[in-house]
């Protein structure tokens, strides 16, 4: 299956979730993803997926599941834990694995800019801001 077929999954699968109200902070690093994304959309995709990651450590850290240090797991290892406890439900986990698996396949080389878009990048950005926005609803 192409990125933009599994972009259009994850979209139907996360369509309830609204992303956050801009501010100041959030339009800057909108510009610069966008900016990132026109020169080269693998890069875009691997900033927004670092975004994530952050937030599934910090997620971690406010609800104090986990003796080991956050950064020192994988971010599989740190969704899975999140999962296991009941912080996130079946379809917020497949969506962040998803995502996950993309990024990978973009940092990677598997995919060329030539089969990545502009577009692509800011959807993939859109699903990760939709994601932070439900790990930052999880409290403890």
């Amino acid at each position: 299956m192409d990125f933009t077929n599994k972009l259009e999954e994850i979209e139907t699968t996360l369509e309830d979730t609204s992303l956050p109200e801009s501010n100041t902070q959030m339009i800057s690093q909108d510009k610069e993803i966008m900016t990132v994304a026109q020169i080269s959309p693998a890069a875009s995709i691997t900033m927004s997926w670092s975004m994530v990651e952050k937030e599934i450590m910090n997620t971690i850290n406010r609800s104090a599941i986990s003796s080991d240090y956050p950064p020192y797991n994988s971010s599989l290892k740190n969704i899975q834990l999140l999962k296991d406890i009941g912080k996130i439900d079946s379809d917020t986990l497949n969506s962040l694995n998803e995502l996950r698996i993309l990024r990978n396949k973009a940092a990677h080389g598997h995919l060329s800019n030539e089969n990545l878009t502009f577009q692509d990048a800011m959807t993939y950005y859109s699903l990760s801001l939709k994601v932070i926005t439900i790990l930052e609803k999880i409290n403890d």
